[in-house]
């Protein structure tokens, strides 16, 4: 229950610690030129535990690099967009990153290796390729005594371009019925106009997944989770907590993002007077309930684009699922007890 134990004012502080940290690196990055990057996911949501990596986003300029630019939804691969650009790029190292098909040029999500050559050169760590991000293994990170850090750790970069409308794909999550008037219409405004990013990776179910980019929004969920009571804040902890012992079972499957995704489905589904501390067990069972039914129907939704399925049928094996059903029927069974053992 170690992981619990951070008040809500202390995930604030650490909030917007985080916050005014990445004001500072974009500064920096706009003196030296190079783009600019900031410290997203677990660390810039008070979420972290000791054993929690860091990730960060690096936004690209290189769409600037050609005359018109147009993003088209892969209807058949929700949650993935392709870029279609002119057929001139004004830098001559972008052709190497374009393709026409059917006379249409795309760009492909292996330009990110123009920005990693740009500004990742900077970092003394050596640098591996793993999906959307190069991982650099460090020792310190300069300014983030605030932040868990360990003696090493593993430091994610995460190549992007924000754009700064909202996606047609996630149109729906504007106009959802929130049964438990969460989040409010103020927080549902904000966050559509914080745009989206389109982050260098394709769906790996596609064949064309080389000109793909996934639609990431971050920022919306930082905004979310920056309107979570404390129940709420020791609930998603203590699900990437389970996470954690899960994932000897799941693998991959079951990630960070799957609970966070869960924990956003739930508290649109039960009212703020459910998530108080005194029922805090309560609401941590039914979170690991939906997960359970989610697993069971072979569907997890993303969270703003309900036909994106954030499992991978062929990845997540039957038999993988049918032992993560069984870790949390029991788990659900005696929480008491299994809570004891995370």
């Amino acid at each position: 229950m170690n992981g619990t134990e951070r008040s809500l004012a202390v995930a604030r502080i650490q909030q917007k610690y985080v916050e005014r940290l990445n004001t500072i690196i974009e500064l920096l990055c706009n003196l030296l030129k190079i783009p600019y990057m900031a410290f997203v996911g677990s660390s810039a949501e008070g979420t972290d535990n000791d054993e929690s990596d860091k990730d960060t986003i690096w936004f690209s300029d290189y769409y600037d690099g050609f005359d018109s630019l147009t993003i088209l939804p892969d209807e058949r691969h929700p949650g993935y967009s392709k870029i279609q650009v002119g057929y001139e790029p004004k830098k001559s190292e972008l052709y190497d990153y374009t393709v026409e098909i059917d006379d249409k040029n795309y760009l492909k999500n292996s330009v990110k290796k123009i920005i990693k050559d740009r500004a990742l050169s900077h970092f003394p760590s050596e640098l591996s390729s793993h999906g959307a991000a190069y991982t650099a293994v460090v020792h310190s990170i300069p300014g983030e005594s605030i932040l868990q850090i360990r003696d090493s750790e593993e430091v994610d970069h995460v190549l992007c371009i924000k754009r700064p409308d909202w996606p047609d794909e996630a149109a729906e999550w504007k106009t959802r019925n929130m049964h438990s008037n969460w989040p409010t219409d103020k927080l549902v405004t904000k966050i559509t106009k914080s745009g989206y990013l389109l982050t260098a990776v394709g769906s790996k179910e596609s064949i064309e997944s080389e000109i793909q980019w996934r639609v990431s929004f971050n920022e919306a969920e930082l905004l979310l989770i920056k309107s979570f009571n404390e129940t709420q804040l020791h609930c998603i902890r203590l699900l990437k907590l389970l996470k954690k012992d899960l994932s000897k079972i799941a693998a991959k499957n079951i990630t960070s993002y799957t609970m966070k995704n869960i924990m956003f489905w739930c508290l649109e589904k039960k009212s703020n007077d459910y998530w108080q501390p005194s029922n805090l067990m309560c609401c941590f069972c039914f979170c690991l309930s939906e997960l359970l039914s989610c697993v069971e129907n072979e569907f997890l939704s993303n969270y703003f684009i309900r036909k994106r399925n954030l499992f991978i049928s062929r990845e997540f094996t039957c038999d993988q699922r049918i032992q993560t059903c069984q870790y949390l029927k029991r788990f659900i069974n005696d929480p008491k007890t299994s809570i004891c053992l995370l």
